[in-house]
């Protein structure tokens, strides 16, 4: 792991120096995502990537939009690189459209100067690509590059408990752009620094969150749910399980059954109801617009397999 990450940094460094060359809104990468959390469960074959610039903290504040909570326009409120895609209306407001248009563009051109063959399209947040991999393994690796702009502010909409440790790690604005007739010049709102933050420190007491959202995700892609369903939605279960019982007797190795019952059963009556709150942002439906019909019924048989036949499932290694 450690070797595939630092191979995998050292190219990203070369695709966004090419970047930062060609436009100097670019000038910093920072790791994120299940790399970063320990949180892979097969090959470390995907990594996430966030750029931003430090220096637009104070020229760019969010206005959160009400009627979609965990969202917001991204507001310039001093010069910056951005300037140029500003919106007429709201009036100062950043396009998100534009911007990672430009940074696919950019990721375009970076990768075809260092002669890497890959498409390179818009994920979400994302710019996803492949890079060659050294590993036997695996011969791809699949990277996301998301363009991030650091907040000071806490937002109206997201929760207030949580630490003020975890608060002061701060809050970002991505440009997951939303389709129509949703707003599309709205930004969502990222808690992934926090995130980070979070599982770094949430079994220092032993515990095994961390097995369970490993043994969940190994069980989402070896009985193959869904797109509609993402590890996200996973996570976001697992966050909420430990606001609500932070007590280290609750997350001890011999509770390792009971807990993933309630686990898979919380994230199954989720499904049924449609409803999937953000850990971060309550008023948010995780949920929201999503065809859950095949996900109910594959974890519904996945309940069903573990109850007759659990050894055909369960991974030996986590």
């Amino acid at each position: 792991m450690v070797r595939v990450k630092t191979y995998v940094t050292k190219r990203i460094t070369e695709i966004t120096d090419i970047m930062k060359n060609a436009d100097n809104c670019f000038d910093l990468v920072q790791l994120r995502g299940s790399a970063e959390e320990d949180l892979k469960v097969y090959h470390p074959d995907e990594f996430d990537f966030v750029l931003y610039n430090q220096k637009w903290k104070d020229k760019i504040v969010f206005n959160e939009k009400q009627s979609l909570p965990g969202f917001a326009y991204a507001i310039r409120k001093g010069t910056t690189c951005l300037d140029k895609y500003q919106l007429k209306d709201p009036k100062g407001a950043i396009d998100p459209i534009q911007v990672r248009a430009h940074m696919k563009n950019l990721v375009e051109k970076a990768v075809k100067k260092l002669k890497i063959k890959t498409d390179v399209i818009e994920v979400g947040p994302a710019i996803n690509f492949e890079i060659p991999s050294r590993e036997a393994a695996f011969p791809k690796i699949d990277i996301d590059l998301v363009f991030y702009i650091q907040q000071k502010n806490w937002p109206a909409s997201a929760t207030t408990n949580i630490s003020p440790q975890l608060k002061a790690v701060g809050v970002g604005l991505v440009p997951k752009v939303l389709e129509a007739p949703d707003d599309t010049r709205l930004w969502q709102i990222s808690f992934s620094a926090i995130e980070i933050k979070l599982f770094k420190d949430i079994d220092a007491d032993g515990g095994i969150r961390k097995k369970l959202q490993k043994i969940m995700k190994y069980l989402k892609l070896a009985t193959e749910w869904p797109k509609t369903l993402a590890s996200y939605h996973l996570k976001n279960v697992l966050m909420k399980m430990n606001y609500d019982h932070p007590e280290k007797a609750y997350w001890t190795e011999s509770n390792l059954v009971p807990r993933f019952r309630e686990f898979i059963n919380k994230f199954l009556s989720a499904l049924k109801v449609g409803n999937l709150p953000s850990f971060f942002v309550p008023t948010r439906n995780l949920f929201r617009g999503k065809d859950l019909t095949e996900a109910i019924q594959k974890v519904e048989k996945l309940i069903e397999t573990i109850k007759t036949n659990p050894n055909s499932l369960f991974p030996p290694h986590l």
